[in-house]
């Protein structure tokens, strides 16, 4: 009773299956076309053949699970780094502040319950154009009221999210990444920048420390509503000044046009504060208040492999700390991040993991002996 969607992969071609699709009781076959569109009955099946098929599915799975998004607040991450740690920590204080805040990212997809999370692995930073739909239903279902999705540029690039309804995009920043896959860094930052050209977003919060940001911010400040933010930069709607690092935590002031207040957050790293700052537009960017989410964000705990001290009430040297940092830029921030919170020396223990983006390596390996 099934359709069966059945498209060109990078190393296997679902059309081979279209038999066994029929022979397991599939009803109806949807195959990519190389040509032009055309339908024939095949062993008593209708089998439509569709051009650029794939960039269709988001469209398809969205109407099959009645468009879930459209009945949730969803905020889109895209960058290089910080996806994951925005997507947590907007959900973790959605939470706090009674509402009802889940992900769908890198370590997996779920509602938050005070951190006490069980998320349920995909596979994929963003799960593909069927299964993200399943899961915002699942997650609808589970009485869910805001959702951080991080949005990759695979699935940019792949039209998995065409048919998500996003009510605010973010911008984090963009470095050498993925460039098996992109080739080039032009192309990487043209995945980046669709995710601001779908329809139905209400506002873009971007990070004017980067150049792809600023760029953006040229782009579309007269299409959509923006909310810029910054760590250095006073010019930016939402920025953080006076910013003291200790052993465990980070001391700063908040600016925003809504109001401006001190934070400690039991995080380490610089660039956590520009996490801290995308998160709170965010929430700002859905009509919460700032009075109500500000004080929220020193109940913030890290999150697992991200800036993690091991173990996590350590009161000796040496101090370990665990950091997904996978690319030269996320390395040299993580390292020069740390370097403000110790005092004796910083060592580095790294790999480049995968089969993938090799040209890396070299990078990585300049910034670990430099910093370290």
């Amino acid at each position: 009773g099934d359709l069966f969607l059945a498209i060109k992969g990078f190393k296997n071609d679902g059309r081979n299956y279209i038999d066994d699709a029929i022979r397991m009781g599939a009803s109806v076959i949807f195959s990519e076309s190389d040509k032009n569109f055309y339908s024939k009955i095949y062993k008593e099946r209708e089998v439509f053949f569709i051009p650029k098929l794939r960039s269709q599915i988001s469209v398809i799975a969205d109407k099959f699970y009645s468009h879930p998004s459209q009945k949730l607040s969803v905020i889109g991450i895209t960058g290089t780094n910080g996806k994951t740690s925005c997507a947590h920590i907007i959900a973790t204080v959605a939470n706090k502040i009674g509402m009802c805040g889940s992900v769908i990212g890198t370590l997996g997809y779920g509602i938050y319950d005070d951190l006490n999370y069980d998320l349920k692995d995909t596979g994929f930073t963003t799960p593909d154009a069927v299964k993200i739909q399943e899961c915002l239903v699942e997650l609808l279902d589970g009485s869910s009221d805001i959702v951080a999705v991080e949005v990759s540029s695979h699935a940019l690039s792949l039209n998995r999210i065409d048919a998500v309804n996003f009510n605010v995009a973010v911008f984090t920043n963009l470095s050498r990444d993925h460039l098996d896959f992109h080739q080039d860094m032009s192309s990487y930052a043209d995945a980046k920048r669709k995710l601001f050209s779908l329809p139905n977003i209400e506002t873009a919060v971007i990070n004017i420390d980067d150049n792809l940001g600023q760029r953006l911010v040229s782009e579309f400040s007269d299409k959509l509503k923006l909310i810029t933010y910054s760590i250095k930069n006073n010019k930016a709607d939402i920025y953080a000044k006076d910013t003291e690092f200790f052993f465990d935590s980070i001391k700063t002031k908040v600016v925003t046009p809504f109001g401006t207040g001190n934070i400690s957050v039991p995080l380490l790293g610089e660039f956590n504060i520009s996490n801290i700052l995308a998160s709170l537009a965010s929430l700002l960017a859905l009509g919460e208040t700032f009075e109500k989410i500000l004080p929220v964000f020193e109940e913030i705990k890290p999150i697992k492999g991200r800036m993690e001290i091991i173990p996590k009430k350590i009161k000796r040297n040496p101090i370990v700390v665990v950091d997904y940092a996978h690319t030269p830029s996320a390395l040299e921030q993580a390292l020069n991040s740390l370097k403000k919170h110790v005092s004796g020396k910083l060592w580095c223990i790294f790999g480049c993991g995968g089969e993938r983006d090799q040209g890396k390596r070299s990078e990585m390996a300049r910034i670990a002996k430099k910093i370290s």
